[in-house]
């Protein structure tokens, strides 16, 4: 079986990497390093910790077309490990866009730690959706590959975004998207002013047919779904998890 863990290497030593960590509590996802130190010995209570950061590799990894010339776009990227992936799969540069700044802390920390400099691996601390962001992005793009892993939900300008993503895609670029779908075919968008389901930080719910017709706007189409999945006692009724593979023409 792959191993789906994020581990980095690193010869600090351990209490010393132990201390400077725990200003980044609390640690939702594992952080295994090679000195040993394992960022579960904090014992953070936290909802969904997983061992496994890049599972969700198992649905995307093969579909996704890399190589030493690719440029990589992670919305919402947390700690950065799909960043680590990637790098260490061989792409050229990587850039991860994380809103909240103790995650955004972390990031950078590992970044520092790895082998990978500023030059191929960074982080930018923004709001995706807003005003600027486009900007400040620019210069490092344009992206063959763009990921945004349950983040599009999130983001409070989504249609800005959305805006912003397919500006910054290169002609050819790969989108791998997962969002919480509305189960309609109709082209529907719903706000959550107050968050859905204990998740404040949720604003959007929105179909697949919403999100296809947005895109194509912008001449980027679904190549195919990867993840179709529903369970109503976990995300809602009237609600699935999609993760699909979109293209834009070379």
């Amino acid at each position: 079986m792959p191993d789906y863990r994020f581990s980095v290497e690193t010869d600090l030593d351990r209490q010393a990497l132990g201390a400077i960590l725990a200003r980044y509590r609390p640690f939702r996802v594992e952080v295994a390093f090679s000195n040993g130190f394992n960022t579960r010995e904090f014992g953070d209570d936290v909802p969904y910790a997983t061992p496994e950061p890049l599972a969700k590799l198992h649905y995307f990894g093969a579909a996704l077309e890399i190589g030493p010339w690719t440029r990589m776009l992670d919305i919402g990227s947390h700690l950065g490990y799909y960043g680590h992936h990637f790098l260490r799969a061989g792409i050229g540069r990587y850039v991860g866009v994380e809103p909240d700044m103790r995650l955004f802390g972390g990031a950078t920390f590992l970044q520092v730690l790895s082998s990978y400099p500023r030059e191929r691996m960074r982080f930018a601390h923004l709001d995706f959706g807003a005003p600027g962001a486009l900007e400040v992005l620019r210069a490092q793009g344009p992206f063959d590959a763009v990921l945004a892993l349950a983040s599009l939900n999130n983001i409070r300008s989504l249609t800005a975004a959305l805006d912003n993503m397919a500006a910054l895609a290169a002609p050819g670029a790969q989108l791998v998207l997962e969002y919480l779908a509305l189960d309609t075919d109709e082209p529907r968008l719903t706000f959550h002013a107050g968050g859905y389901r204990g998740d404040t930080t949720l604003h959007w719910a929105f179909s697949q047919s919403f999100l296809d017709a947005y895109l194509g706007r912008h001449d980027i189409a679904r190549d195919r779904v990867l993840l179709d999945w529903e369970k109503a006692e976990v995300i809602g009724a009237g609600m699935k998890k999609i993760m699909a593979l979109y293209r834009k023409p070379a």
